[in-house]
């Protein structure tokens, strides 16, 4: 299976992956000198302004545009010939999908609306109203059963196929949906936003599997692994990820009216204590989420918790200074401390269970042995916002709003390590049970998992919206709670579902797709080079270079053929180069890529015929061409040149 991702940020368009490329591997053959270079020679008018989407039916026998004109437009795949045009939408038409079996087609629109066509009668059935703004994508189910649609409304709807029914819709995005893509099973499909957060969906309920904060900017393409373990998302942030599944959803244990500030869970992982700006602590059932019971008296915000080891004691500190101590089992008020110089920001108990670690806005963290004096430790240039001992009580850890976290000798108070990588003063921090692992949350709602015994960085969360005040793990080291100014309480399943970030262009990342085996893959993008990269590791191993200097040489676009021995990529030069690729994946060092030239302005979309040597290009001059390897294009597409075509794809036969 080859998977292909063209991206062009400012638009919104289908994405198309071709249904019979999930048939299985494709048989490698060896690579074929062209005879000749193709040369264009056919316009055929169609549309009358740009195109905005376009696909081959399943079966072969149409290839169908839509665009600003408002028209469904019907082509001879084979001569170009336009054999039908079709209208009903008030105003531009911007995607369309078909059915897997070549009978139905439905297309999305500026109107807000679908539209369900007959294509063997070219009869509309049905008006699909629901979306309160422009539908942005469409896709169908491999397994034929139901379409997905994506608006600007913030919503995916699903639809049954045979006679167009709203099935259900699903929400839960912030911002408009931009991307779908469907799992080759039929089980799974993922959503795209706005934001660049990714949602994933259970087709046969609409029910949420699942979400990710994945790209800082809209996402703008989605495609699962065939494997389907894995889900590849690319962004305008210049990144492609990729996700492992299922991702655990989070579960929201108690709403606060008020924002949560801290954490703690008891040792033996019954209990979750919670504080915060409201007057009380709130205690949980881990299994069940109910209230048990709520702890009175605080003198002011609880800026941190912690329990000791044996379970006998919980600690708060406090916005006025105090530490502030209850009974876990019955909630019974057991006195307070007083010592900082303005708020006391974290506390954290030893596990000799006879000592407190206490922090605050004075700088200072105060280690106390009731009832002996404190001991001071001094580093940090701002004020200490965390603090926390390690479970074997070797090490303290604590978190500032100098964006740094610090390792600490717990007997002298001596300086271990200091740890980088937030980008905003540190909130929260923990250890994990086993003293290995420390877990620091940010004021941008960033949580970090870092190697307490060499610093390396194990995962980045984007675990809030708001500021991380409290970060507790659970006793099995398979879960870690996180609180937030958000007003949320989350639990993480351990290891956390990370991504991987791949082929890092610098730059937008416009294009991308992977081989079948999994082995390795292309990414492209402004900068005008194309990239082979390895998909376990994300290691480049090979950049094509631009033949024409950025932005000129943009790349747009990538495809590769059935047989894998055409790597095709689309630039803004208006150029479409095609390199020899060999079975390994590479293409030698002194290969001279084939130039196709005929478009007028940049190449939007490219995609070969499963089964012939034909390859179609779609560009911003208004055309989509088809182009026969050995044999001059056939233009199926021809409209304003001022305004672009941005998308192509071929069908299976």
């Amino acid at each position: 299976m080859k998977l292909a991702t063209n991206l062009r940020p400012s638009c919104r368009l289908l994405l198309v992956v071709f249904s019979g490329l999930f048939a299985g591997e494709a048989t490698r053959v060896a690579a074929q000198t062209p005879a000749a270079p193709a040369t264009p020679a056919v316009r055929l008018q169609g549309h009358q302004s740009a195109v905005n989407a376009g696909i081959f039916t399943p079966d072969g026998k149409h290839a169908i545009t839509v665009g600003v004109d408002q028209t469904i437009r019907f082509w001879n795949p084979a001569t170009g010939e336009e054999t039908r045009t079709l209208a009903g939408h008030q105003g531009q038409a911007i995607c369309l999908v078909a059915s897997p079996d070549s009978r139905f087609v439905f297309t999305g629109g500026q109107d807000n609306v679908l539209r369900m066509w007959d294509v063997p009668r070219s009869e509309p059935l049905s008006r699909l109203a629901g979306h309160a703004g422009p539908v942005h994508d469409l896709l169908a189910s491999p397994n034929g059963q139901w379409q997905a649609s994506a608006g600007s409304d913030k919503s995916v709807r699903f639809w049954k196929t045979i006679d167009g029914e709203l099935l259900f819709t699903a929400e839960g995005h912030a911002a408009e949906v931009l991307r779908l893509a469907v799992r080759n099973d039929s089980a799974m499909l993922a959503s795209g936003d706005q934001a660049g957060f990714i949602r994933v969906w259970n087709p046969n309920d609409g029910t949420s599997q699942g979400s990710i904060g994945a790209h800082r900017g809209p996402v703008t393409g989605l495609a699962f692994h065939a494997n389907n373990q894995q889900l590849v998302s690319v962004g305008e942030d210049g990144l492609m990820q990729v996700w492992q599944l299922p991702i655990m959803p989070t579960r929201l244990l108690e709403s606060r009216e008020a924002a949560v500030r801290a954490v703690a869970v008891t040792g033996d992982g019954q209990l979750v204590f919670t504080g915060g700006e409201g007057p009380a602590i709130h205690v949980n059932s881990i299994a069940n989420g109910q209230p048990v019971r709520q702890l009175a008296g605080t003198r002011g915000a609880v800026t941190s918790l912690a329990i000791q080891p044996n379970n006998q004691i919980v600690a708060a500190s406090t916005a006025s200074g105090a530490i502030q101590f209850w009974n876990v089992a019955d909630g019974a008020d057991r006195g307070m401390l007083l010592g900082h110089d303005g708020e006391a920001t974290r506390v954290a108990a030893h596990p000799d269970n006879a000592r407190v670690v206490s922090s605050g806005v004075d700088g200072s963290v105060r280690v106390w042995r009731l009832p002996q004096p404190p001991v001071v430790i001094g580093g940090h240039t701002q004020p200490v916002l965390a603090v926390v001992t390690s479970p074997n009580g070797q090490v303290l850890a604590t978190g500032s709003a100098d964006k740094s976290v610090r390792l600490w000798n717990a007997a002298g108070g001596q300086a271990i390590r200091q740890l980088d990588g937030h980008a905003a003063p540190v909130r929260s921090v923990a250890f994990k049970p086993d003293s290995n692992e420390v877990a620091s949350g940010d004021a941008n709602g960033v949580v970090r998992l870092v190697n307490a015994n060499d610093g390396s960085l194990a995962a980045t969360l984007g675990a809030h919206a708001g500021a991380v005040t409290g970060i507790a793990y659970h006793p099995s080291q398979a879960l870690l709670a996180t609180a937030a100014d958000d007003g949320a309480l989350k639990l993480w399943q351990l290891p956390p579902v990370a991504s991987k970030t791949v082929a890092g262009a610098g730059e937008a990342v416009r294009a991308v797709l992977l081989s079948s085996d999994a082995n390795w893959g292309a990414a492209a993008g402004a900068d005008g080079n194309v990239r082979l990269f390895d998909a376990k590791t994300g290691e480049v191993r090979q950049t094509l270079p631009p033949h024409i200097a950025a932005p000129a040489g943009a790349v747009s676009s990538l495809a590769i053929d059935a047989s894998a021995n055409w790597l095709a990529a689309g630039s803004d030069d208006g150029v479409i180069r095609l390199w020899p690729v060999d079975a390994n994946g590479a293409i030698a060092a002194d290969a001279v890529p084939r130039r196709l030239q005929g478009h007028a302005g940049p190449i939007r979309s490219l995609a070969f015929h499963p089964t012939e040597s034909l390859i179609a290009s779609a560009g911003e001059d208004g055309t989509v061409r088809m182009w026969r390897l050995a044999q001059p294009p056939a233009t199926i597409a021809a409209g304003d040149a001022a305004i672009s075509v941005t998308a192509a794809a071929a069908s299976r036969s």
